[in-house]
């Protein structure tokens, strides 16, 4: 393919296309129809933040290809490992990419709340101050009981 202006394509036409695959049982990955078409996805991510029409095609192919792949790991003819399904739930589920990143900023939260609670338990160095005098009084009335004074 030579240089010069880019090939414009009819996008709703391809999110249709891409929803009528999606309903096939071995529909499993995007990339597959992408590549089918000449394209990639992220040029299908990027249509979806350019056209909110073929957005809506999009999600509800992923939605699609989810379902296909909770399917497929419990199809002996597709053979999907269940690890693999797990590890890329998020990606075709939107409800739990959002449960995954409300978990994520929880556990931020807590930790900044942890962090915050222990820097403000910290001594401070006023505070080093004085517990190295105290040590030193400490070892020297321990000094004198040893010698016993």
């Amino acid at each position: 393919m030579g240089a010069g202006r880019p090939q414009e394509y009819d996008r709703i036409a391809i999110g249709n296309e891409m929803v009528a695959w999606s309903k096939r049982p071995d529909s499993l990955v995007v990339p597959q129809f992408a590549t089918s078409k000449g394209l990639n996805s992220s040029i299908l991510r990027a249509w979806c933040n350019q056209d909110q029409e073929f957005r809506s095609l999009f999600l509800q192919a992923k939605e699609n290809v989810g379902y296909n792949r909770l399917k497929a790991i419990s199809n002996p003819d597709i053979k999907l490992d269940p690890g693999v399904y797990k590890q890329t739930l998020h990606f075709y589920d939107l409800d739990i990419k959002e449960d995954v990143h409300d978990e994520k900023r929880f556990d931020a939260d807590l930790k900044k709340a942890e962090m915050d609670h222990i820097n403000s338990k910290a001594p401070s160095s006023v505070d080093f101050d004085n517990l190295r005098m105290e040590n030193e009084a400490l070892r020297a009335k321990l000094a004198k009981l040893e010698k016993g004074e």
